[in-house]
């Protein structure tokens, strides 16, 4: 029992020492536009596991965990999984982009002094072509040897036309999801459905094939991190799929504070109906 509370008490003063570390950490110049121009050709950086207390930046040492991308004051990573996962950059017509393909675990930004924001918009590319094909609802899946005994499954794409979308299975798209907490460790556990946290506040699909702006619903309004990636894949793939998109101008402005502005609202409201029945009980209504 002692040992218990003397973790407990631990855990906290760990806590509240990394919350004041943070606390003094210059907040981002909002609003700005990530555009990767700096990203390197790989970036390991896990900015989903809780800050380095006394810069606010990716945990380290870097050797186990990588380095984060950072730009305006927000940290660019992947999920840590316990591998070499990572995102890449990609050069388009001179411009630098973000590139997230199965290697990975999604692309995971949030503020470096883990304060909210508001995700607005984003230029999201996922077109689909080889890297990035249709495999439908059912596909052929075919067994190579993985080298150790076992097998190696790959299914087969059915097109990599982009004029083939109609083929799409019901599971082939995007998922964006926003947490109310700057770090969300374990999101690519073993139990982990890439779907479903307690965290999560904010969430958006994207069709596979899409590309261009994207606006975010409103529930992004107010978070403090977000992650991209493949429905169903939050670990990296252990199939032999091929999936990919690319990330552009993240536009983040200043959060709007949403659930208290509709907390007010909602009880202004039962204040009026709760007045109007008083009202009709006395008959003045």
């Amino acid at each position: 029992m002692k040992k218990s509370i003397f973790r407990c008490l631990t855990t906290s003063s760990l806590i509240l020492a990394s919350s004041q570390s943070l606390a003094a950490i210059a907040p981002p110049t909002l609003p700005t536009v990530i555009g990767f121009s700096a990203l390197g050709t790989a970036t390991a950086g896990k900015p989903d596991l809780p800050a380095n207390p006394a810069t606010g930046g990716c945990p380290g040492p870097s050797a186990i965990y990588g380095t984060c991308y950072q730009e305006d004051g927000f940290l660019v990573g992947v999920v840590y999984e316990g591998g070499g996962e990572h995102i890449h950059s990609a050069t388009v017509s001179g411009n630098k982009r973000a590139q997230y393909h199965a290697d990975s675990t999604g692309i995971y930004i949030r503020a470096k002094d883990s304060s909210a924001f508001s995700l607005d918009s984003m230029d999201f590319f996922a077109p689909i072509n080889a890297g990035n094909p249709i495999y439908g609802d059912n596909p052929t899946y075919t067994a190579y040897d993985n080298g150790n005994g076992g097998q190696y499954l790959v299914p087969e794409p059915i097109s990599s036309s982009p004029d083939d979308t109609a083929l799409l299975g019901d599971n082939e798209y995007w998922e964006i999801l926003g947490f109310n907490s700057a770090a969300n460790p374990g999101l690519a556990g073993a139990t982990s459905d890439g779907t479903n946290y307690s965290t999560r506040v904010a969430y958006q699909t994207v069709a596979n094939g899409f590309q261009g702006n994207l606006l975010l619903n409103e529930d992004f309004r107010n978070i403090n991190a977000f992650w991209i990636h493949y429905h169903d894949f939050p670990r990296v793939p252990d199939i032999g799929i091929s999936f990919g998109m690319q990330l552009d101008n993240v536009n983040i402005s200043t959060a709007v504070p949403i659930p208290s502005a509709a907390w007010l609202l909602i009880t202004g409201l039962a204040g009026i109906w709760t007045a109007a029945g008083k009202l009709r009980d006395r008959g003045e209504a």
